[in-house]
């Protein structure tokens, strides 16, 4: 491959791209680091840049606990609303004479 060109390896021909087309391909989404056009670019999701495989990991990884939080999230409100364990919240105003 040229110098600048960078392939993501999901079989479709769209994702081939020249570094300079896109401005978030200039430094690295997980540290920021400039990303040399002549070292090597790890790829997550299509169009996320990375500097190493450690700052490609790391962000994996916040993506895994994230979706690991929100499925947690989503069983809980779940299993409230089956039990009817609802917290409740007093609405009703109170008259004083």
């Amino acid at each position: 491959m040229a110098p600048g060109i960078f392939f993501c390896a999901d079989g479709e021909d769209h994702h081939h791209r020249l570094l300079s087309e896109s401005p978030s391909q200039e430094s690295c989404f997980m540290c920021d680091k400039r990303l040399d056009r002549s070292a090597d670019i790890f790829m997550y999701r299509g169009n996320t840049s990375f500097c190493s495989t450690e700052c490609r990991q790391e962000q994996i990884e916040m993506d895994d606990a994230e979706k690991r939080r929100r499925k947690r999230s989503a069983h809980r409100a779940k299993s409230e609303s089956a039990t009817g364990n609802y917290k409740s919240v007093r609405t009703d105003a109170i008259q004083v004479a």
